[in-house]
Order: structure tokens, then C-alpha cells, then sequence
């Protein structure tokens, strides 16, 4: 099982690289949260993480979170309060961002 610094390591440097982003999580499709809620600020999107455990999730998106959130570039300064859907089957960690 990879550790969420480890996971986070391998999205370190294309973060560093972007001009813009944000870091989020839901319990619906990325897509049409993009498509929703996104696409008029962010060119881009990516499915960081997933889990069939919201705890999880939401640990994760603190993670990242709490680690890049001193790059100037980062929108998300912190963690949403709570998931879009409270009860889902899988729940997505996403990076919406601009190159």
C-alpha cells in the first residue's frame, strides 16, 4: 500500500510546474464536478487519489493540502468542511489546475 507522502512525491514536481491549482475532494464523478464547477477557471484535472473510505479521502486531500499549500500557485489554502456526497462509493481526491 503507498503512503500518502509517497503518492504525494510522485505529483511533486508537475505541482511545482503549474501556474495554477486546487486541491479538492467529492464523492461524485470528477468530471462533472469539473464541468460544474470548475472548467471556467481551470484548464485541467486529474484524479490524485481514491478510496471507498471517506475518512480517507478526506485525510488525503488535508495531506496535500497542508504540504503544498505555501506554493504560490496553490488556491486551496484549506480543506473543504465536508464531501459533496456524504455517502458515495468512492470518494476522489483531484488536482483542477492550469499549466
Amino acid at each position: 500500500m503507498v503512503t500518502f507522502e509517497e503518492r504525494a512525491d510522485e505529483f511533486e514536481p508537475k505541482i511545482k510546474s503549474l501556474s495554477k491549482f486546487s486541491i479538492g475532494k467529492t464523492g461524485r464523478p470528477v468530471e462533472e464536478v469539473y464541468k460544474q464547477k470548475y472548467s471556467q477557471t481551470y484548464s485541467r484535472y486529474e484524479v490524485v487519489g481514491s478510496s471507498v473510505i471517506k475518512n480517507s479521502a478526506e485525510a488525503f486531500e488535508k495531506y496535500l493540502i497542508d504540504r503544498f499549500k505555501n506554493i504560490p500557485a496553490c488556491e486551496t489554502k484549506h480543506p473543504e468542511t465536508e464531501l459533496e456526497q456524504s455517502n458515495s462509493e468512492k470518494y476522489f481526491v483531484y488536482l483542477m489546475y492550469n499549466e
